[in-house]
């Protein structure tokens, strides 16, 4: 196939905010939601240095399917990087349009995410075990109570998570030479058609 315009950043810079899971199992019954399943949300810093959140703890009212055990009654509290440094590809496989794609969300492959992840694990734990939740008799399921080293928690995060479902465009704005769009913005000599959550973004 022939090439129309050199631009190897094209389809490099796909991003998603990974949910690393911990399931509780509950001795009283949790109530359904009234609306979304995640109804309490926060956002807070995973050092304090930071100029701005960069994590998200979300409370869901159902046990999710883990890797341990399954749970009957229970909650779930997930923890996802909302910055994260991690960066896959999405890259064609035939000229062929309707051939699938080739998706690679690498998450988890900048130590920083994790290193963001053990944060909100950390966190989360000291809400779980909180005295404003003690009449519940919470117990983590997964990852568990005994795993507390910063290896296995590390492992779990990378192999336990599922997609927060934040998806971004591959399409990045910059002045460097992966950049398919500079800071005016203008598109570097082609047209992008990119995915931005629900939307698609087309610029000629």
């Amino acid at each position: 196939m022939e090439l129309f315009h050199a631009l190897p950043g094209v389809g490099r810079n796909l991003h998603d905010h990974p949910l690393v899971n911990l399931v509780h199992r509950t001795r009283r019954t949790v109530p359904p939601a009234r609306a979304n399943h995640g109804e309490i949300i926060g956002l807070l810093r995973s050092t304090p240095e930071l100029d701005g959140p960069d994590l998200h703890i979300i409370f869901v009212d159902v046990p999710f399917p883990n890797p341990v055990a399954p749970v009957d009654n229970g909650f779930t509290i997930g923890v996802s990087p909302m910055r994260p440094l991690s960066r896959g590809a999405l890259r064609i496989t035939s000229a062929d349009p309707y051939a699938p794609p080739v998706l690679d969300p690498a998450y988890f492959t900048d130590e920083r995410d994790v290193r963001t992840v053990l944060s909100g694990i950390e966190t989360a734990r000291a809400i779980a075990r909180s005295s404003a939740l003690a009449s519940w008799g919470a117990e983590e399921v997964a990852p568990g109570p005994d795993i507390t080293d910063e290896e296995s928690l590390s492992a779990y995060a990378r192999t336990a998570f599922q997609s927060c479902c934040h998806p971004v465009g591959t399409c990045a704005l910059g002045e460097d030479e992966v950049s398919e769009v500079d800071s005016e913005p203008r598109v570097r000599g082609l047209r992008v058609a990119d995915g931005t959550g629900s939307h698609v973004l087309i610029i000629s």
